[in-house]
């Protein structure tokens, strides 16, 4: 071997080594946090798994069985696509409305885009109590607003289907500002040289924006749409702090997350739990797929 092959095979060593040096750390913190977990769940599905009583018998597919007779599991599947399926529609709407504003450099905008923008890094916890005071029935601002403006109170948390609405109505708000960023930063991406030449064919704004901006938008709207249907599938602490914690006092509505939390740590049935844990990953990958389907025809 030539001393020039015995240097580059030295440095493609050097280089590798260095390079699972890095990785090693990561590969083996996501294999103790992620996978490890992952295998113990999936296993955990297939027995008479109890926090009390330890794995138990092997059960087989009857853990699934039972959630596909379970009234409660329909409800929060129920639940969780609808929250996700609005949520996701405004959120990514409303994202795309005020960074296209933004991007029009209409006045202000700077400190348009901070206040938008302030939610996303604020914590769930405080954000949702601060939440649950606006939308208080007595002394709440948002009742108070209403009554001012001669329109009657709403019970925002004290039924199923308007704490659904107030939970969505805070998880857009929170989530809002990020969709808004990634929007705006593919919409300084498009050329100007494409709203000039329409511009000057005398296009209006409306066509402008359906025939350039959304088609050269799709691989963005494509990435936020299906980010947002995952995180939104796995919704849980809204719904624990507004409705089911002590702190919420509302009216309770079940989600996936929160199903398999009551089912695990309320009643210690962990292969029901891991069962319908695998039930929602299964749903995330599925979407997951799509999306990787729905990119690949875009290139």
């Amino acid at each position: 071997m030539s001393t020039i092959a015995r240097k580059k095979l030295f440095t493609n060593r050097e280089e590798a080594g260095f390079i699972l040096a890095i990785l090693l750390p990561t590969m083996i913190g996501f294999l103790i946090i992620r996978l490890i977990p992952i295998g113990i769940t999936f296993a955990g599905s297939f027995f008479n798994w109890s926090l009390i009583d330890g794995f138990g018998n092997f059960v087989g597919l009857r853990n699934y069985v039972r959630l596909f007779q379970d009234k409660t599991f329909y409800a929060a599947f129920s639940n969780t696509m609808n929250f996700t399926i609005f949520t996701t529609l405004f959120s990514v709407v409303l994202g795309l409305f005020f960074a296209y504003l933004i991007n029009k450099k209409v006045p202000l905008s700077s400190i348009y885009e901070t206040v938008i923008f302030i939610p996303v890094v604020l914590t769930f916890v405080p954000v949702c109590l601060v939440w649950m005071w606006l939308f208080d029935w007595e002394n709440g601002f948002i009742n108070v607003l209403l009554q001012g403006i001669g329109l009657p109170r709403v019970a925002w948390l004290a039924q199923p289907k308007m704490s659904m609405v107030s939970v969505i109505i805070v998880s857009v708000w929170k989530v809002i500002g990020y969709n808004m960023m990634i929007f705006s930063v593919g919409l300084k991406a498009i050329s100007r040289t494409y709203y000039e030449a329409a511009e000057i064919d005398g296009a209006r704004p409306w066509i402008i924006f359906r025939r350039i901006t959304l088609p050269l938008l799709k691989p963005i709207t494509l990435f936020v749409t299906v980010m947002s249907i995952i995180n939104n599938l796995k919704v849980f602490t809204q719904f624990y702090v507004m409705t089911m914690g002590k702190q919420g006092g509302g009216a309770q509505v079940d989600v996936l997350v929160s199903d398999i939390y009551t089912r695990s740590f309320g009643y210690f049935k962990m292969g029901s739990a891991s069962a319908e844990a695998m039930i929602l990953l299964v749903v995330v990958l599925i979407v997951t797929l799509i999306q990787f389907k729905l990119a690949k025809e875009e290139e």
